[in-house]
């Protein structure tokens, strides 16, 4: 997934659809909204309620603390994408360096979920965020936002590869 805009670059599974750079996903909660570009998605409608199994961009912040950035945008993620107002259950950022070499920093949040309409067997999800900067120090934040407790759901370590594979362009 290029996006030239922010002059990066991500690997997604073959399977994902990969949405045109001018999409957004875009979320808003009680501490703020964003609007990611890049968006590759996952599973579209697999169940009554949900939108995708999984889906992934990349935002851009004013935010210049790596750690602050990943953790804000976790939260609006969570709030927006899983009506959840706390903003789940937040992990400590953690420093992770890409295989290309991008250094950042590492939130996973997650929590309780079930969809409004019945049918669904998802009951959580998990919101996993990397704050980095890029070729022209831009703070940006990839975001992978997963349906849990359903067949074919991305697993923990399917989003830290994904994670892995952002790289510079």
């Amino acid at each position: 997934m290029l996006i030239a805009s922010y002059r990066v670059a991500y690997d997604v599974p073959s399977a994902w659809t990969i949405h045109p750079e001018s999409d957004t996903m875009s979320f808003s909660g009680a501490t703020g909204a964003i609007d990611g570009r890049g968006q590759a998605t996952e599973g579209p409608d697999y169940c009554p309620g949900s939108v995708y199994r999984a889906m992934a961009a990349v935002t851009s912040t004013t935010e210049t603390d790596l750690a602050a950035a990943a953790k804000s945008v976790a939260k609006i993620a969570a709030a927006g994408g899983y009506s959840d107002p706390t903003g789940g259950k937040i992990s400590a950022p953690t420093s992770l360096k890409t295989q290309s070499g991008i250094s950042g920093q590492f939130v996973e949040t997650s929590g309780p979920w079930t969809p409004q309409v019945p049918g669904c067997t998802a009951n959580a999800y998990s919101v996993y965020t990397f704050g980095f900067r890029n070729a022209i120090n831009t703070t940006l934040v990839l975001t992978i936002l997963v349906d849990r407790g359903t067949t074919g759901e991305l697993t923990a370590e399917q989003a830290k590869k994904l994670i892995d594979s952002l790289r510079l362009v």
